[in-house]
């Protein structure tokens, strides 16, 4: 009876064993020579870099604006110095917003290509 009951589990072990098989495809090669993926790499590769253009040169603009503040901030009077620190700020934040959905796009183009 307990040759029975073991014959079975052993044989059911055994499957067990010779169902994984494994593989290596190297995905790097086949997409490479792949003309639309190139193409769809080097547009996107295009596009990140005038992504991170106007971000710089919104970086740019941003420092320009509070240096000039903080020049002119001893001559401003107090309304006309409230209004350009509270413009400081949505600038900033307008920065940030326009580096997070340049970022997702680029992940949305590049999962979308893939």
């Amino acid at each position: 009876m307990k040759k029975l009951l073991l014959l079975p589990l052993l044989m059911g072990l055994s499957l067990g064993l010779f169902a994984q098989k494994y593989a290596y495809i190297d995905s790097e090669y086949i997409l490479g020579n792949m003309p639309s993926y190139v193409e769809a790499q080097a547009e996107l590769n295009r596009l990140s870099i005038n992504w991170q253009n106007e971000i710089e040169a919104k970086f740019k603009e941003i420092d320009a604006m509070y240096r000039k503040y903080q020049q002119e901030s001893v001559l401003l009077k107090m309304p006309k110095s409230n209004v350009r620190k509270k413009l400081l700020p949505q600038k900033q934040q307008q920065k940030n917003c326009k580096r997070n959905v340049s970022v997702q796009t680029a992940i949305c183009t590049k999962n979308a290509k893939n």
